[in-house]
């Protein structure tokens, strides 16, 4: 019998709710939302001025957001082309200090291993305000100026080297 009671129970409540409602209904003076029908209804809505200082906000965070991402983008292309440059230059100076590559100015590139990498060599004489040491240095020593650049682009990597001529 438990069972029986409980349907007469939604029943009895489905009842008290159609009742209420119906009361709500019935009401003079007011509406159904229970606003009295003289008075306008308060409806919460934005106003055209919280859209437009919101989509400002927006935009504003947005700009930001995309400056950032662009930065990081040229910071790390930078990063890339120091990286191989350092890298390119060490092998141009193995390649002078093992003779595979002439000590004299030259320029180059680095094929299809590293495209859009070229190299230029400057060899000078050894210079300075020591008179003494330029003379015996004259003839042993030569200062390699180095240079790695990434084509079409406004990277350079220079570096300076000396290496013994000779024996």
């Amino acid at each position: 019998m438990p069972n029986q009671i409980k349907p007469v129970a939604g029943i009895v409540t489905a009842l008290k709710f159609s009742r209420l409602i119906s009361f709500v209904k019935n009401r003079k003076g007011c509406s159904f939302s229970g606003v009295p029908d003289g008075e306008k209804s308060v409806e919460r809505a934005f106003t055209l001025l919280e859209v437009i200082v919101a989509l400002a906000i927006l935009s504003i965070a947005l700009i930001t957001l995309f400056g950032a991402q662009s930065g990081s983008l040229s910071l790390a292309t930078k990063a890339k082309f120091n990286t191989t440059a350092s890298l390119l230059a060490q092998m141009k100076i193995a390649e002078l200090e093992s003779g595979e590559l002439a000590i004299a100015d030259g320029q180059g590139d680095f094929g299809d291993d590293f495209p859009g990498y070229v190299w230029k060599i400057e060899i000078r004489d050894i210079t300075g305000n020591l008179p003494g040491l330029n003379a015996m240095l004259q003839g042993a020593m030569r200062r390699v100026e180095l240079t790695i650049a990434w084509e079409n682009t406004a990277y350079r990597y220079k570096t300076r080297y000396y290496i013994k001529v000779g024996d």
